[in-house]
């Protein structure tokens, strides 16, 4: 695995927040998309961070066999800071089709999960975390 090891800035093992961003974007998918391939979905929000922090990158993943909008939507959800944060969510937004659909998705997970009670990180002030998140999702939905 490739946050093996790796713990947020809680403390926490890196992997709690890859899984519980996998279930959040698995309910949003469902309501969405009821439809769709809901392993995808959790296959994305698994690997959300891992060419952002781990030393693998996009190549990698592809010689693992990672292709399509899941590779997409991964390399979407990469944020390379070439890009202020706002570009970065304003790029997810705008991407079109399954992959944009996708990071989308995966985003929204990860800013909910980022912005939960359970998530809170010391010394930082949980108010200011759930206002930031609520622009965060605001971004996302094209309404900020």
């Amino acid at each position: 695995m490739a946050h093996r090891g790796q713990v947020d800035k809680a403390g926490v093992d890196y992997a709690e927040h890859c899984k519980a961003v996998g279930d959040i974007a698995v309910e949003i998918a469902r309501e969405r998309h009821p439809g769709w391939n809901k392993a995808l979905v959790r296959m994305v929000a698994w690997l959300h961070d891992v060419i952002e922090d781990t030393p693998l990158d996009a190549n990698d993943l592809y010689e693992l066999g990672f292709r399509g909008n899941v590779l997409e939507a991964i390399k979407l959800l990469t944020h390379t800071h070439e890009h202020s944060h706002t570009e970065y969510l304003v790029k997810i937004r705008e991407t079109p089709g399954a992959s944009g659909e996708l990071a989308r998705i995966v985003k929204e997970a990860d800013v909910i999960h980022n912005s939960s009670p359970e998530r809170q990180i010391p010394g930082r002030d949980p108010e200011k975390l759930r206002q930031r998140g609520e622009r965060n999702l605001a971004i996302l939905a094209g309404r900020a």
